[in-house]
């Protein structure tokens, strides 16, 4: 029996078509890796945007895990006001968050999924405001009170177009104020 499959797979791998479909996927599969790869893009300390494995070393150097409390938001949120502010930091310039080009790259890149966090947790759902104001109009604000709301109504917006019926829209709120404190959770952010 043993030789019989021995030799079907003998006869399977001697088939020029076998051998280029092989190769071919596996062209494809390397091609396919490496395009991933050079996709991944990172901001150093300095500012400047990197690629590739060099991008992948950045992450791995520069991030560091942070323990969102709602000192550490009032923090990065009155370090923006504080830029924003600032003729020498600030700027009319809507792509850099109202950021001088300096600022932009030193502190909004390297901190940008933690201040879209804080934004969006702020910011009322559907409402398209833009970083500026939502932290100018949240700056001290309760994190954990405000993240509470946001979810809340986030239920009622889903079971008033009925993607939830009213029992799982209970069950998920009685969830969300079981867990009040679910912000002061550590996450990994870049310097």
């Amino acid at each position: 029996m043993s030789g019989m499959i021995k030799y079907e797979w003998k006869k399977i791998w001697t088939s020029r078509l076998t051998q280029i479909s092989v190769i071919g996927c596996s062209l494809f599969l390397v091609f396919c890796v490496c395009s991933s790869i050079f996709q991944i893009t990172a901001t150093d300390e300095n500012g400047q945007t990197v690629s590739g494995m060099t991008a992948v070393e950045v992450l791995q150097n520069t991030q560091q895990r942070q323990e969102l409390t709602q000192d550490r938001v009032n923090e990065i949120v009155d370090q923006y006001l504080e830029y924003i502010n600032n003729p020498d930091t600030s700027s009319n310039n809507e792509a850099y968050h109202y950021l001088s080009q300096e600022k932009y790259s030193t502190f909004y890149l390297p901190n940008k999924e933690l201040l879209s966090l804080i934004t969006n947790v702020y910011e009322e759902p559907g409402s398209g405001s833009d970083i500026k104001d939502v932290l100018e109009n949240n700056a001290g604000k309760d994190f954990t009170q405000a993240r509470l709301d946001r979810d809340q109504k986030y239920i009622q917006l889903l079971e008033e177009n009925g993607k939830l019926t009213s029992i799982e829209a209970d069950y998920w709120e009685g969830e969300v104020k079981k867990y009040p404190n679910i912000s002061m959770v550590t996450i990994k952010v870049g310097i």
